[in-house]
C-alpha cells in the first residue's frame, strides 16, 4: 500500500516560486566538480634527504666495533700526565652524574650535550656519564660510542676516559670540563 502525494495546487506553487525567487540554472561540466589534483611533491627526494641526515648522525659499523672494543681514553693539551692519571685512578671528586640508560643515540647525543652546557655553567669540574656497557644491545655499545663522538666535539671537555671498576668500569665515563 503506497501513499501518494497530493497534487500541488498553482496557488501553492506560486508561493512557492515568489518565496524563493529567480532560479538560475547552471550547467556543470564533471570535470568541474572534481577536487584539482594535489601539487607533485619529490617523495623520493625528501625520503633521500632524511635517510642522508640520519646517516651522517651515526657512525659506521667500523667505528662502533673500534670504539666499542676500547676504553674511552682523550687527554686535550691543558691536560698533564699527572691529572689524567689521577681522573683514570677516579681520585678526583665527581661534581655531577648524568645517566643515558634507556634513550636512544639521538636523543643521548642531544641531551648529553645539554648537560654538558649545564655542567659548564654551574662550575662542575668532574662528572661521571653512565652509559653502560651494550651488553644487552645488538648492535654493541651505541651509547658508548656516542658519548665518544660527542665529547670529543666539545670544546669546554679538557679530558675524559672509562671509569676505573668500581665506578662504573666501561660502563661509564669520567669527564673534566672547563
Amino acid at each position: 500500500m503506497s501513499k501518494k502525494t497530493p497534487p500541488i495546487s498553482p496557488e501553492d506553487s506560486e508561493l512557492f516560486r515568489e518565496a524563493i525567487g529567480p532560479v538560475i540554472v547552471h550547467r556543470h561540466t564533471e570535470s568541474r566538480l572534481q577536487k584539482a589534483k594535489p601539487k607533485p611533491r619529490a617523495g623520493m627526494f625528501e625520503r633521500d634527504e632524511h635517510d642522508a641526515l640520519l646517516q651522517s648522525r651515526r657512525m659506521n659499523d667500523a667505528e662502533a666495533l673500534l670504539l666499542g672494543s676500547e676504553p674511552l681514553l682523550f687527554q686535550g693539551p691543558k691536560v698533564d700526565g699527572r691529572l689524567m692519571r689521577k681522573l683514570k685512578s677516579g681520585s678526583i671528586r665527581v661534581d655531577g652524574e648524568f645517566d643515558l640508560h634507556g634513550m636512544t643515540a639521538m636523543d643521548a647525543e642531544r641531551w648529553l650535550k645539554q648537560f654538558l652546557s649545564q655542567a659548564s655553567k654551574q662550575g662542575l669540574h668532574c662528572i661521571r656519564i653512565i652509559h653502560g656497557k651494550g651488553a644487552r644491545s645488538e648492535a654493541g655499545p651505541v651509547l658508548m660510542n656516542v658519548v665518544d663522538k660527542v665529547l670529543r666535539h666539545q670544546g669546554r671537555v679538557l679530558a675524559f676516559c672509562s671509569a676505573p671498576e668500581n665506578q662504573g668500569g666501561a660502563g661509564a665515563a669520567l669527564v673534566l670540563i672547563e
